[in-house]
């Protein structure tokens, strides 16, 4: 029973975002019965949202040496694969998890947030459909919905969707984040915003909602604005075309420079092209610099803003 307790203690700081805490509680546990499947399976969980990947895997191994059919643990390693660059394997693994647990509403939602990332939005939507079909109130699986429609630019859903949690709960962190991003991809910067700022009053460090409240101020700039649409335009397309359009760009700029000698333009006009081909390029290669930049920046400036 004390176990039992314990377990769910550390699954409560995990929620809150105490990594490090919930980390110590299942060492604590483990130290007591260091051959419980799913201790090890939590510790790994934990190491996961702390960035400790490789201990995370060894971990969910561990767990998995002790129970093969530990879901908890196939999860863990589908994250760490795919926070790895391993996309096929990372998906393999959650198809072997749904084959020994077919009801998995978090495997199914991560399958559709891989697939979306990837931009496979037609897979993504397919996984996700399953996912509410389980659990048609399940939040994780709405806002994935939501992030879905936004990639493929249903305005309405993402409101819909995001309103309805909303709702639901006004407290719902990931529900203001994803409708901020809504607002702010419609133009309305001001409510956008207000938005992160709501999300950032209910956890100050949340990651996602530091990326909002920094790309609306980037929106405000026009060079930085341009740049983060450029970024969110590639951020939709598949890997395969994503590459085809840096081929095609860099064609472009060869063509150009050929153009400029076989037909004997002046040589600062050919210079202006050239900047603009790294101005872009360069732009793209900074973005998430800059946008890291500008949480930093708007963390320092707002940290005593009575409304954060």
């Amino acid at each position: 029973m004390a176990i039992q307790a314990a377990a769910e203690r550390a699954r409560r700081l995990l929620h809150r975002g105490d990594h490090a805490a919930a980390i110590e509680v299942w060492r604590d546990i483990l130290s007591e019965d260091p051959l419980l499947a799913f201790a090890h399976a939590g510790l790994a969980g934990a190491l996961f949202a702390a960035r400790r990947m490789t201990a995370a895997s060894a971990e969910a191994r561990q767990a998995l040496g002790l129970d093969p059919e530990c879901t908890e643990a196939m999860l863990v390693l589908a994250l760490t694969g795919y926070f790895e660059g391993h996309t096929d394997k990372a998906l393999k693994r959650l198809d072997h998890l749904l084959g020994v647990d077919p009801l998995s509403v978090d495997a199914m939602v991560l399958k559709a947030q891989i697939l979306r990332v990837e931009g496979r939005h037609a897979e993504a939507r397919a996984a996700i459909d399953s996912a509410l079909e389980l659990a048609p109130l399940s939040s994780d699986a709405l806002i994935e919905r939501g992030w879905l429609a936004r990639d493929t630019r249903d305005r309405d859903t993402v409101a819909r969707v995001s309103a309805d949690l909303i709702t639901r709960d006004p407290d719902h962190l990931p529900s203001l984040v994803l409708l901020g991003h809504a607002r702010r991809d419609a133009g309305d910067r001001a409510a956008a915003r207000d938005l992160a700022l709501q999300a950032l009053a209910i956890d100050p460090m949340d990651q996602p909602a530091l990326n909002l409240f920094a790309s609306v101020k980037l929106a405000e700039n026009p060079v930085g604005g341009m740049f983060w649409h450029i970024i969110r335009y590639l951020a939709t397309m598949r890997e395969s075309r994503r590459l085809l359009l840096v081929a095609l760009v860099y064609f472009l700029y060869l063509a150009t420079l050929s153009t400029f000698d076989w037909f004997g333009l002046p040589e600062p006009l050919s210079w202006l092209f050239v900047a603009l081909y790294l101005f872009l390029g360069l732009g793209l290669y900074l973005n998430e610099q800059i946008i890291r930049w500008l949480v930093d920046r708007e963390l320092r400036k707002v940290a005593l803003h009575p409304n954060y």
